[in-house]
């Protein structure tokens, strides 16, 4: 994957500008991406229409466009974030398959039932805020609260969809919890991990309505004890990352 002056990344097929965005392309987004990418084909999830709750520059959006017949439609409420995310899927290969609508997900009214709902949301609920005000809006959850997520995802949903969620390992169980009493449970996990020394740091997420039982739980390791990519990693990131 590459990158100048971190304004942009380079991935196979697409570029993903980032200048305007206040978080940037990263590796558990780029991993987020792919896996869910995976999860559909390999769970034959029907991928008519995918829905992306805080785009950002508009990353899952693209990895998902890529590897399915989708048209997706990505919120972002960032004015700026809004507008290079849009003019990244204008740039891509898939720009007819690729809406972008500038707004919250508690007011947004898409006009439809998405079979798959994608979110990587503002990680940090109760932390303390830093200086960067557009940083913050990313970072924390406070223009999207995890019960405003389960409404907007609950709102949106269609009856046998998929929501796929990205969030911080110490996190997740909130969420989860939050999200069992409104009947949408967690069925498949994915924890990750940066090389086999680290604890967890990320997990990976599919929820449906009224399924409770959770049916697999994984483990990926990015880099090696050698900062090598995992075979795991690679066979995963291949169709994305330069250089794989």
């Amino acid at each position: 994957m590459g990158r100048k002056g971190n304004s942009y990344f380079q991935f196979k097929r697409f570029t993903v500008h980032q200048s305007q965005c206040a978080m940037k392309v990263c590796t558990d987004a780029s991993v987020f991406g792919a896996f869910t990418a995976r999860f559909a084909k390999v769970s034959n999830l029907a991928m008519e229409n995918v829905l992306d709750i805080g785009a950002g520059t508009g990353l899952l959006s693209l990895m998902l466009a890529q590897e399915s017949p989708a048209h997706i439609t990505a919120i972002e409420l960032d004015p700026a974030a809004a507008q290079q995310a849009e003019d990244n899927f204008k740039n891509s290969p898939w720009a007819d398959r690729l809406h972008l609508m500038e707004g919250a997900v508690q007011t947004v009214e898409p006009g439809k039932a998405f079979d798959l709902i994608i979110s990587n949301p503002p990680f940090y609920e109760q932390s303390l805020q830093g200086p960067s005000a557009g940083r913050n809006r990313a970072m924390h959850a406070v223009t999207l609260s995890y019960p405003d997520l389960i409404a907007g995802v609950l709102k949106n949903l269609s009856e046998g969809g998929v929501f796929a969620l990205l969030l911080p390992f110490a996190e997740f169980q909130r969420f989860q919890e939050l999200a069992a009493g409104q009947h949408l449970h967690v069925h498949e996990l994915l924890h990750l991990r940066q090389t086999p020394k680290h604890e967890y740091f990320r997990t990976i997420g599919f929820f449906r309505r009224n399924v409770a039982e959770i049916i697999a739980v994984g483990d990926l390791v990015i880099k090696n004890s050698d900062d090598k990519y995992t075979p795991t990693f690679s066979s995963l990131m291949a169709n994305f990352y330069l250089h794989l």
